[in-house]
């Protein structure tokens, strides 16, 4: 209501032509649109920042499980190796000189007066 009261007076205060005006919007939005691209980009960079070094942090600490993961099935190989009958066997003949017989006879006897001498 007020400004249509005074419309005719603030034209006369301040006179501006519709070009103008027009210009001057679009200046204003360019120049806003300007400085919220600025804004983003510096939005951006400080969060690259904050964040590029923990990537190469959690990167390293990937590749230590992938190996930690690599020494695990290697170790529970070797331990499951050495744990087999046969290699220690070989071991116990090579370092003790121990000998495994393969063949292992029982023999039952019906009568108690034979006794087994070895």
């Amino acid at each position: 209501m007020f400004f249509k009261k005074y419309h005719r007076k603030l034209k006369t205060l301040f006179p501006v032509r519709e070009e103008r005006l027009i210009d001057s919007l679009f200046h204003r939005g360019l120049v806003g649109a300007i400085i919220l691209f600025v804004l983003f980009l510096g939005v951006q960079l400080a969060l690259n920042a904050l964040l590029v070094p923990k990537g190469v942090e959690l990167e390293k600490l990937n590749n230590e499980k992938r190996t930690l993961i690599e020494d695990n099935r290697n170790i529970s190989q070797e331990i499951a190796r050495i744990k087999s009958v046969s290699i220690i066997r070989e071991i116990a003949g090579e370092e003790i000189d121990l000998e495994y017989r393969a063949e292992k006879a029982q023999i039952r006897v019906a009568n108690e007066s034979i006794i087994a001498e070895l």
